[in-house]
């Protein structure tokens, strides 16, 4: 199995990090919860098994992997404390 996972925050201020880092989480954050957060499917928790390679990917990665045979309909999102967690499960690499 494929987990691809990654991860925008929601508020940047406590974090250390660029300006250009927090421009583009809330870049990402306005293009999710405008566009496809009615679309996913919201989880509380996920298990990964051993056998699971865990893939992590940039916000705009990831968004490339869905492409009509992977929709937004089959993205799991945990939604905790000030971030979005993205998952993507697959059995065939993307």
């Amino acid at each position: 199995m494929y987990l691809y996972k990654t991860t925008i925050l929601k508020d940047t201020s406590e974090y250390m990090m660029s300006q250009i880092e927090k421009d583009q989480h809330a870049s990402d954050r306005v293009d999710f919860e405008t566009n496809y957060k009615s679309l996913i499917i919201e989880i509380s928790d996920i298990i990964i098994l051993e056998t699971t390679l865990l893939m992590s990917k940039t916000y705009t990665q990831f968004k490339q992997l869905i492409n009509g045979s992977i929709t937004w309909n089959n993205v799991q999102v945990i939604s905790v404390e000030n971030r979005y967690i993205f998952y993507i499960i697959s059995e065939i690499s993307l």
